[in-house]
């Protein structure tokens, strides 16, 4: 196990959880609806952690496009 992630290059739902500062149910909701990239195997959810990075960054840069005030018209 490195960095904590189960195999190279996947998460649990809890790990993707703490980068997204969501919850881990509502990781697997965001998986559930195609918004992450995920695989549901018989011992439950992973997640692709470049896709975690991937919605995180995306998610940061709107809630910084949203703080920045419109310049002057």
């Amino acid at each position: 196990m490195e960095n904590g992630t189960i195999t190279s290059g996947w998460l649990s739902p809890a790990q993707a959880g703490r980068r997204l500062n969501v919850t881990p149910q509502w990781a697997r909701k965001l998986a559930e609806a195609g918004k992450v990239r995920a695989i549901r195997t018989s011992l439950g959810w992973l997640f692709d952690e470049a896709d975690v990075d991937r919605l995180f960054r995306e998610r940061d840069a709107r809630r910084e496009s949203a703080n920045t005030p419109n310049s002057p018209a």
